[in-house]
């Protein structure tokens, strides 16, 4: 697996994306993503910001095209 991503609903889906993580640790090159649901996407975005600040392991995904409004 070279990527794992994990829809970001609410900060309980912090521990779940940790505990996933875990079944790709093994793989060093795995890149690990974090997602807010689109609909709590201003909720979020400012909590997956913090979170990977603290745990740089992570990075964040983004659906540019819905926050432009293209689909």
């Amino acid at each position: 697996m070279n990527e794992l991503k994990v829809v970001i609903h609410d900060e309980n889906d912090f521990f779940f994306a940790e505990e996933q993580s875990n079944s790709v640790n093994k793989n060093p090159h795995c890149v690990l993503l974090l997602q807010p649901e689109w609909k709590q996407n201003i909720k979020m975005i400012p909590k997956i910001i913090s979170y990977i600040k603290k745990h740089p392991k992570w990075k964040i995904s983004l659906q540019i095209h819905k926050i432009l409004n293209i689909s």
